[in-house]
């Protein structure tokens, strides 16, 4: 569930603009930000997921990955913050 929010909420929240005209803020690095939500997210959630079934490790890998998608999460938003 943190994956889905993180992918779908995370570039919306990162591009988003209070004070600019059409509510959307164009980031210089645009197209990493779209990698990250495109590409790091999934295969993180992926991996944490299928992680969790692991026999004796599961809930470290799961909060591994959970960690991972917070931090993936937080640099989203900074690189939505670095505007043109």
């Amino acid at each position: 569930m943190t994956g889905v929010v993180v992918g779908l909420l995370g570039p919306l929240l990162a591009i988003a603009c209070e004070t600019c005209e059409d509510g959307v803020r164009n980031p210089r690095f645009g197209d990493t930000l779209i990698t990250v939500a495109q590409l790091a997210v999934p295969l993180t959630t992926l991996a944490a997921g299928a992680g969790t079934f692991l026999p004796r490790q599961g809930v470290r890998v799961g909060l591994a990955g959970l960690g991972t998608l917070i931090l993936l999460l937080i640099t989203m938003l900074a690189l939505g913050e670095v505007a043109a």
